[in-house]
């Protein structure tokens, strides 16, 4: 008795989300938009998204990745049904669905595949951030270290920025005090 309760309940608020979903897309305007069922997860060290886009073909899906956001847009084709069935609930209309994957992963080598309905997404691993590392000055041999002539007493040109010593206690604060 308790089984056919939980199946009754279950039927009922699959037809109720049904319902919501045709009304929220006559309130967009006829069919509106809808968000695409996604599953997103690592295999075989890429990250798979496989997107359900029933009705469309493969020529109406347009990928498009921008940083670390994939959008996908998909137009589905009307149904067969004839315009006065009795009962017609097949989506038809625009899909959109927008992802935002982490940086631990690179869209800018991602591939996709449709095949049924399913459309796959690969996207690789991003590549290794590179730790510190020391960056050598190149410098002038010609001028390296040259006295400055003419300039301020002590000033020295170094590839053609010019370096003043610098002393604790200087001769300023010995001519201030």
């Amino acid at each position: 008795m308790q089984c056919e309760s939980k199946e009754m309940a279950s039927g009922l608020l699959f037809s109720l989300r049904d319902e919501l979903d045709r009304w929220l897309g006559a309130v967009r305007g006829g069919n509106g938009t809808w968000a695409p069922a996604v599953d997103m997860f690592e295999e075989n060290g890429e990250l798979r998204i496989e997107m359900e886009l029933p009705g469309v073909e493969a020529t109406d899906v347009e990928i498009q990745c921008h940083g670390l956001e994939v959008t996908v847009r998909a137009l589905s084709a009307e149904p067969r049904a004839p315009q006065e069935a009795a009962l017609q609930e097949r989506r038809r209309g625009t899909y959109e669905r927008t992802l935002t994957v982490s940086p631990d992963w690179s869209t800018r080598g991602t591939q996709a595949s449709f095949k049924d309905g399913l459309l796959t997404l690969r996207i690789p691993e991003a590549p290794a951030p590179e730790g510190p590392r020391r960056i050598n000055l190149e410098l002038d041999r010609a001028s390296e270290a040259e006295p400055e002539r003419g300039g301020m007493n002590g000033a020295y040109r170094l590839g053609g920025a010019m370096l003043l010593p610098t002393m604790i206690g200087s001769r300023l604060d010995e001519d201030q005090a």
